[in-house]
Order: structure tokens, then C-alpha cells, then sequence
């Protein structure tokens, strides 16, 4: 069932399968375009709300700064005083009229000075207290002593005031207004010690002041928590919530939290001074502008249109690719490349076409790979029968160089050409192998060089072999005939001792091979003679076995320049790129 369905749909005809491709892009486009919308708008909502939120914490943190600003630098006004100074020095200052007078006038002047102040007590510390207060009934609550726990934390800030709600301990009882209470010690101006303490009374309806219009505005909530996470005010009733998410997220300076459930904004900034938290709730609201939709909708329909002519794209590709891509294989037959097609389509005429274009291609490759084989094994034994006449001829000439030695007795000399001879000859055979590492060719290059040197003393050869080359793999005795050619026609025409210089590295994916001599050099002419079937078959011979080899055509370059010297660079890559060898 399944695989005649999908038979049934691969036999449906282009212009069908047009048709339903346009129909399914445009109802995906819409799906994912209102996907898109809903995502887009809700983050742009999010990021508008949390900005005003944050401009509004802002603004109210501010406000309520300068009122506590105010009341704490009326403490100070108070504590700097010289008659409260004076007052509270004094043995007797509760019986001195005059002294508890100047207090009281200076504490009623401040009162009507700041609007925000409710209320301010002065108490010394026999438990006498001075104070102006608009709440009668706050007067008879003032019970306290200048030892009860609320002093003794004014006393280690050390002169620092605090804020506290209804004046913490202080008031017994309940009092007519809520107010937030500015505790402060006076200590002597000279002595520093501590002579009594200061109560200022704020009003929370002040405080409340720096809110209403914002929340008259936009209908935010509002809620205030003093350092201990108690609710010192709000704008609405406190809920549970509200609390909790308080507790919980108490270590941030600011911040903000989305209840995606409730569609709720949760925004909190702290006021650092006093250790206080305000946190807005806002509802994020679905309403949107008619510049927001306006801009919306023309954004999908552009998006749609691009989506359209992308479609047109693809389906234009999914018809002329193939095409193309047997049309540019045709080509490249006329050149010589016969290179099968790779491509995948649905239209099961093009699936045939390549289909047989690619076994016609092979056949082809696999005759003329044949042809090409059979011609590298001819020449391969044309090769190895040359090679094997050089072989005869250097073997001739060591023997009678050795047999003169004996002749003449020089014994030792005897000794280390057979010696040479041998390990020469151990490495030249190397168990019928073609291929020997980089190290051992060199000392059969080591070893030939012995020879030689026993016949001739006129050429010093130095070797720079890096280590990393050592077990590159090689054809073997391709050095010797490069070698022999530097030192019977570069060094000996020239009448004079010369250097070869023998070097091994690794560059990029090949081993660099260089051979050079001070010799007599050559013309170009004679470079060229080298590559070609008139030349000596010991170099020639040996350039085609590396070409041949390695499949390549410029593995083996040689420079030169007359009276100069002349240089071979051997190139080996690095692989397993070798073609008789595994024939």
C-alpha cells in the first residue's frame, strides 16, 4: 500500500506536481507566519512592558529617596545641634526650661519645615524625651528606654541611622497613623560617645505619595517590602503571591519575572541605602495598535512573496539540474573526462537517463583502464629489463677496480669496497621489494659512494637528511644514477675537487629529494636531451620508472646553469599513489 502510494506520487506530472507545491508552501507559509506573529508580538509586548515597568520603579525609587533623604538629614541637622548638644550633655537638662524650650522650638521648626515629617522624638539617656508630634496619642504610646534592643542596634551603626516601621519597639500600642521611623544615636561631638537618640516619624501616606499618579496612569500595582521582606505599603491588596515571589527572589538588585500563566509581570529594583524592595505587578495585555498589525501583515505578505519565488527557484532547479548536469558530463567526454553523474530527482525519466549514461561511462572507463594497464606492464618489463643491464655493467667495473687493489696490495682498500659491494647489493635485492624506506636508500647511496670513492678522491659529499623522512617508503635505487651522472660528468670534467650536497625533507604531501653540484653545469638544450629517448637510459631510464610509479609527469625536475653547477629536485608524495607496483 505504501509503495504504490508513493509510486502513485513520483507518476504524477510536472504541472501537478507544481500545483501542489505552491498549495502546501502557501498553507506552511501561513501556519509559520502566524506562529511567527504571535512569537514576534508577544516579545515585542514583553520588552514594552518591562520598560515601562522598570521606568516606573525608577521613578518611585527615586521619590521615596528624597523623602528618606530629607528625614535622615533632618536626624543629622538634629544630633549636630548645639542646644540638643547642650540638653543632652547636662546633669540637669530635663529641669533647664530654657534648654528643653530652645529644643522643642528647634524640633517644632523642622516639623514645619518638612511636610513628610510626622512626628520627632529626642530622648536622652535617663529615658527623658523632648518631641513635637501632630498624633497626641503617639505622646502616651512613646515608652522606651535607652537601653532596649531597637537603641542597641542604632548604637553599632555607630552614629548611621536605620528605618523601621511604627517605630518598632518603641510605641506600645496601636497608633492612629502608619508611619516609618527614622532611628538615629546622638553621640557627643567631642567625645564621641553616645548621649541619646533621635525618633523621626514619616507618614506612609507620604510615601504613598510617590506613586498614586503612576498608578492612576497605567493601573500598576505597587508594593513596598523594608529589609526584612515585610510589606511596609501597597497600592493594592497583598496576596500571597506577591510575597513568595519576594522571598524567593531577594539576592538581585533589580529584576524582573514573567508568570506566562497569568500573563503577569513581576518587576522589583532595590533601594540599596536602606536595604528596601519595590516590586510592580502589570498585566501584559494582547491589545495591539493598528501600526503594529499594519506593519504585520505587510511584513508576512513580503515574506510570503519571497517565499513564492523561492518555490519558483526550486522548482526551475529541480527540472533544469539534471539537464545541466548531462549536459556538462557530454562536454567533458569530448575532453577526455569520463566522469559518472551524480544527482538525485524524483522524475523517473531523468533517474533512468543517468542511470544508463553512468554504465555506458563505466564500460567505457573500465576498456580503457584495461588498455592502459596493459601498455604500463609492457613498459614496466621494457623498464625492468634496461635496468636490469645497468645492474651487470657497475658490477663489471667494481670488479676490476677491486681486482687492481689486490694487485697492488692494498688490502684494506680491498676489504671496504667488497664491504660496499655487499651492502649495496643486500639493499638493491631487498627480498624482491620494489618499495624500501627513505633511510635505506640512502645507504645504498652510502654504500656506492665507498666505491667511489676508492677510484676517485676528487668530491666531498655532505648529507641533510631530516629525521621525519626516514621511513617514507621509496622506490629503491632511484638516488644512484642522479648521483653518478654529478660526479662523472659535472665534478671530474672540471679539473678540480667538488661538493655534492644531498637533501631530504618533507614538503606539504611529497618528499623533496635535491641533489646538487658545484660541477661544470649544462645549457638548456642538454636538460631537454635528459627527458628525451636520446639520452642515456641510466637517468632516463630512471625519471620514467618514478613518473611511471608514482603516475605523474613532472615528479623529477633538473635546473642547471652553466659553469655554476646543477641541481635535481626529486618529488615522492606521500600515499600509497603507486601504480605497477601492485600489478
Amino acid at each position: 500500500m505504501g509503495r504504490s502510494f508513493r509510486q502513485r506520487i513520483l507518476n504524477i506530472n510536472i504541472s501537478r506536481r507544481i500545483f501542489l507545491f505552491f498549495t502546501g508552501l502557501l498553507l506552511m507559509s501561513l501556519l509559520f507566519s502566524g506562529i511567527l506573529y504571535k512569537r514576534i508580538y508577544s516579545s515585542l509586548m514583553l520588552d514594552e512592558v518591562n520598560k515601562i515597568s522598570m521606568q516606573n520603579l525608577r521613578s518611585i525609587s527615586s521619590n521615596i529617596r528624597i523623602i528618606l533623604k530629607n528625614v535622615n538629614n533632618s536626624s543629622k541637622v538634629i544630633l549636630s545641634n548645639s542646644g540638643v548638644q547642650q540638653l543632652l550633655n547636662s546633669e540637669n537638662g530635663y529641669s533647664e526650661l530654657e534648654l528643653k524650650d530652645g529644643v522643642n522650638r528647634t524640633i517644632s521648626s523642622m516639623m514645619s519645615n518638612y511636610d513628610e515629617i510626622l512626628s520627632i522624638y529626642v530622648l536622652d539617656t535617663k529615658g527623658h524625651r523632648y518631641y513635637a508630634d501632630y498624633d497626641v496619642k503617639n505622646v502616651f504610646l512613646f515608652n522606651s528606654s535607652f537601653h532596649d534592643k531597637i537603641w542597641a542596634r542604632a548604637r553599632e551603626l555607630r552614629g548611621e541611622s536605620y528605618f523601621v516601621q511604627n517605630g518598632g519597639e518603641i510605641f506600645n500600642g496601636l497608633t492612629t497613623k502608619d508611619f516609618v521611623s527614622n532611628i538615629r544615636i546622638i553621640n557627643d561631638l567631642t567625645t564621641q560617645k553616645p548621649i541619646g537618640g533621635v525618633v523621626i516619624n514619616v507618614s506612609k501616606d507620604e510615601l504613598k505619595s510617590s506613586y498614586n499618579s503612576i498608578v492612576k496612569k497605567d493601573g500598576t500595582k505597587i508594593y513596598l517590602f523594608d529589609e526584612n521582606a515585610s510589606l511596609i505599603l501597597s497600592s493594592y491588596d497583598y496576596s500571597r503571591d506577591i510575597k513568595n515571589f519576594t522571598l524567593d527572589n531577594w539576592n538581585n538588585n533589580h529584576g524582573s519575572y514573567v508568570d506566562k500563566k497569568n500573563s503577569i509581570l513581576y518587576s522589583y529594583l532595590n533601594i540599596l541605602e536602606y536595604n528596601w524592595r519595590i516590586v510592580t505587578v502589570i498585566p501584559i495585555s494582547d491589545d495591539s495598535t493598528i501600526y503594529t498589525l499594519t506593519l504585520t501583515s505587510l511584513s508576512l505578505f513580503f515574506l510570503l512573496t519571497i517565499l513564492v519565488l523561492i518555490g519558483s527557484v526550486i522548482i526551475a532547479r529541480v527540472i533544469t539540474k539534471p539537464i545541466n548536469i548531462m549536459v556538462n558530463s557530454m562536454v567533458d567526454i569530448g575532453r577526455g573526462d569520463l566522469n559518472e553523474l551524480y544527482f538525485e530527482t524524483s522524475i523517473t525519466e531523468f533517474n533512468s537517463l543517468r542511470d544508463g549514461y553512468n554504465l555506458m561511462t563505466m564500460e567505457i572507463k573500465s576498456l580503457l583502464k584495461k588498455i592502459v594497464i596493459d601498455e604500463k606492464r609492457k613498459r614496466r618489463t621494457e623498464l625492468e629489463t634496461l635496468q636490469a643491464q645497468i645492474k651487470p655493467h657497475f658490477l663489471y667495473n667494481t670488479f676490476d677496480s677491486i681486482s687492481s687493489l689486490a694487485l697492488m696490495g692494498e688490502n684494506k682498500k680491498v676489504y671496504k669496497m667488497v664491504t660496499s659491494l655487499g651492502k649495496f647489493y643486500r639493499i638493491n635485492l631487498s627480498k624482491g621489494r620494489e618499495v624500501i624506506s627513505f633511510k635505506q636508500e640512502i645507504e645504498a647511496l652510502k654504500s656506492y659512494l665507498n666505491i667511489l670513492s676508492l677510484r676517485y678522491d676528487n668530491f666531498i659529499t655532505n648529507f641533510y637528511i631530516e629525521d621525519e623522512t626516514s621511513n617514507v617508503k621509496v622506490l629503491k635505487l632511484i638516488l644512484q644514477p642522479f648521483l653518478e651522472n654529478s660526479i662523472y660528468h659535472g665534478i671530474k670534467p672540471k679539473g678540480e675537487p667538488g661538493i655534492i650536497n644531498i637533501y631530504g625533507t618533507i614538503d606539504s604531501d611529497f618528499l623533496s629529494i635535491k641533489i646538487e653540484d658545484n660541477g661544470i653545469g649544462m645549457e638548456e638544450d642538454i636538460i631537454k636531451t635528459i627527458f628525451s629517448s636520446k639520452s642515456s637510459f641510466g637517468v632516463r631510464g630512471t625519471i620514467e620508472r618514478i613518473n611511471l610509479f608514482y603516475e605523474g609527469d613532472d615528479l623529477v625536475i633538473i635546473k642547471s646553469k652553466k659553469g655554476v653547477g646543477t641541481t635535481v629536485i626529486i618529488k615522492i608524495p606521500l600515499g600509497e599513489r603507486v601504480l605497477y607496483g601492485n600489478l
